[in-house]
């Protein structure tokens, strides 16, 4: 019979050489593995704990920046009454100083003058009686 020749469609014969280990060393791969397979799941143990530690430094993260953000807008909020009062109280001075100046304003200082030095007077000598 003739043999016929090989076809596309027929499979070739596997040419793979596959290697024969000894028991001895069959032992020894599997140690190897189980080795490997312990390493392995300890670094994956030690990712995970890497990546909670990761999630609760991000918390709290957020939560110091919310915080943040919460004092610069309190500090914007008191800056401004800062300048308002600044402000009310220049205007303040400025009445002041013309009632001060004025006709009235003399003869009312002064009157406040001899109202202060009257009760200065009378708590000295209620202080003496006493």
């Amino acid at each position: 019979m003739k043999e016929m020749p090989e076809s596309k469609g027929t499979i070739s014969k596997n040419t793979h050489k596959e290697k024969v280990y000894s028991e001895k060393q069959y032992v020894e791969l599997e140690k190897e593995l189980v080795l490997f397979k312990e390493k392995t799941y300890e670094n994956l143990q030690q990712y995970k704990r890497l990546f909670e530690i990761l999630e609760e430094e991000t918390k709290k993260k957020q939560i110091v920046e919310k915080q943040l953000t919460s004092s610069q807008e309190t500090i914007s909020q008191l800056e401004t009454k800062i300048i308002q009062l600044e402000n009310k109280n220049k205007k303040t001075e400025r009445e002041l100083q013309a009632l001060k100046n004025s006709k009235l304003g003399r003869l009312t200082k002064k009157y406040w003058a001899f109202r202060k030095r009257r009760t200065y007077r009378k708590s000295v000598v209620q202080g003496v009686n006493s």
